[in-house]
């Protein structure tokens, strides 16, 4: 996550997009990527997504956890957020040493 641009990060959700969208033969869209830093030092990227349910990640599990890692240089914990069975977002955390990935449990690890 070192030198990553915008450009990339979009470049990068589009082919995720497609992918997930080719794989599973219905529309995934990833309207939003964000990326954050906390003042302790924990850093990472949030992609929002749409189409895309609990049931997909566990038949793509590998294959999505790979795709993210593109993303975050294979370094970040990937994580998701859900809302029942839909997932709403894929978030790639880079954890400072004072914390560990949060204990919340809408979170799951995809690796």
């Amino acid at each position: 996550m070192d030198e990553v641009s915008v450009v990339n990060l979009r470049e990068e959700a589009r082919k995720l997009e497609e992918e997930l969208s080719g794989l599973l033969g219905r529309p995934v869209q990833v309207p939003v990527v964000e990326v954050f830093v906390r003042r302790c030092g924990c850093r990472g990227i949030v992609l929002y997504v749409k189409g895309l349910t609990l049931d997909d990640v566990e038949v793509l599990g590998e294959l999505l956890s790979d795709a993210l890692s593109r993303l975050g240089d294979g370094r970040p914990v990937a994580e998701l957020r859900r809302i029942g069975p839909e997932v709403r977002s894929l978030m790639l955390l880079e954890a400072c040493d004072e914390h560990p990935p949060d204990e919340d449990p809408s979170l799951f690890p995809l690796r």
